[in-house]
């Protein structure tokens, strides 16, 4: 095993685990903090953390191991598959809230469906990150659509951190997608590295907004 010698390749290898790290902790505090209260949201967002640590993980390997053509290859098929399903998720998430807890096997099964057909786009076209990017970035500003919909109209304070979250990681998906970013603080970081701490600073409003949802429905029951 060879590890890259490229100081951004393992800056982003480097922030890549820490976001699979930080993403499996999320998966632990949401099931224990929501599954007596929603056990049905529980398990979404943990099926949506749950992929996005796997494909953070994996993208670690691709960008800090020194791999073949054909095994990188390999990692970027998880990786896009994890990450479609993680992203149709979060769109059924959103809407389970915007229905007032609730959602249709149905409408998940669409969404799951709109993530394999990202997915079998990306096997078709493999190597085109910006894919993804499209594909995240249409999902967020409807995610971010609905929540700031249930933060003005139907005051609920806790979508005012999901919108937050929501926003950062567009942010984020802008800086990937003009990959021209750089930035060092002690170390070196490109696009894909402050990609992915702009994610974790996301990730981590959107968790607060559900521990919040999730404490109030406890106090109101």
């Amino acid at each position: 095993m060879q590890f890259v010698n490229n100081p951004t390749e393992q800056s982003t290898a480097v922030t890549d685990l820490l976001l699979a790290f930080v993403a499996v902790i999320l998966v632990i505090i949401t099931r224990k903090k929501g599954a007596t209260i929603d056990s049905k949201k529980t398990l979404i967002w943990s099926a949506i953390f749950g992929p996005l640590a796997i494909a953070a993980f994996t993208g670690a390997l691709a960008h800090g191991l020194v791999l073949s053509e054909y095994h990188i290859a390999l990692l970027w098929y998880v990786i896009n598959f994890c990450l479609g399903i993680s992203v149709s998720l979060f769109a059924a998430a959103v809407f389970y809230d915007i229905n007032r807890y609730s959602v249709s096997a149905l409408i998940i099964a669409t969404f799951l469906i709109c993530g394999t057909l990202f997915f079998i786009i990306s096997v078709i076209k493999p190597g085109s990150f910006l894919i993804f990017i499209i594909y995240e970035t249409a999902a967020m500003l409807f995610a971010l659509i609905g929540y700031l919909f249930l933060a003005v109209w139907r005051k609920l304070s806790y979508a005012w951190l999901m919108s937050g979250g929501i926003l950062i990681s567009i942010i984020a998906s802008v800086v990937q997608a003009a990959g021209t970013a750089h930035l060092k603080i002690i170390w070196e970081f490109d696009h894909n590295g402050i990609f992915h701490i702009l994610q974790l600073f996301g990730l981590l409003l959107i968790e607060s907004g559900l521990i919040k949802d999730f404490n109030s429905r406890m106090r109101l029951n």
